[in-house]
């Protein structure tokens, strides 16, 4: 399940910055331009709509993969699982 996600994770990351790149600038780089007014009364053209849903299933995506690696404790990575049983051996030696 979490290979999947995260293939899914991977596609999307392509796509919005694709979809970021590909945006018309609006002379605001600085960011001094973008006030309330802008932001909710302009039309949002496809690309600006796109970009918002690609980064909600971004965020979402990271919360659910964040939510499974914590679940599943038991799957520990490999390093790990050799550090653990690393320190195991030495503490019967001693």
């Amino acid at each position: 399940m979490f290979s999947v996600l995260l293939a899914i994770h991977f596609v999307i990351t392509i796509l919005l910055c694709i979809v970021i790149l590909v945006q018309q600038n609006d002379g605001s780089d600085l960011g001094l331009d973008s006030g309330y007014n802008k932001v909710y009364t302009e039309k949002r053209s496809p690309i600006t709509h796109a970009t918002s849903i690609l980064a909600t299933i971004f965020i979402c995506n990271c919360l659910i993969m964040t939510w499974i690696v914590r679940t599943n404790k038991e799957e520990l990575s490999l390093s790990h699982s050799a550090k653990v049983e690393n320190i195991s051996q030495d503490k019967k030696e001693t």
